[in-house]
């Protein structure tokens, strides 16, 4: 597999997650928004969350995914005029490093 489309993966992977853990109804009623950068930074300082992946909706959004050492993990679209929502927040975030390592090789999974 060629290490180009790995973010792409990434983003599924993070997406297939969010799907198979649930998102709680009352949650993706209620996103929760504000400026890029305070969304950033009230991540890294509550949760300790940093980016891990990142990828285009529609050419007009960003899609990230931010996850901390301790397995918290945040999904974040933000529009082209820099409004950030929290789509989706859980727990027990993983990431299969080996598999990442082996893309970047040009392996297949």
């Amino acid at each position: 597999m060629n290490a180009r489309f790995v973010p792409a993966i990434l983003a599924g992977l993070a997406v297939l997650c969010l799907v198979a853990m649930g998102v709680n109804s009352a949650m993706a009623q209620q996103s929760q928004c504000a400026p890029h950068a305070e969304l950033v930074k009230f991540l890294e300082q509550k949760y300790k969350e940093v980016r891990l992946a990142i990828g285009l909706v529609n050419q007009d959004q960003l899609f990230e995914v931010f996850a901390s050492p301790q397995g918290t993990w945040t999904m974040v679209i933000t529009n082209a005029g820099g409004k950030s929502c929290i789509e989706g927040a859980g727990d027990n975030f993983q990431f299969d490093i080996t598999a990442f390592e082996d893309a970047k090789k040009g392996e297949a999974f």
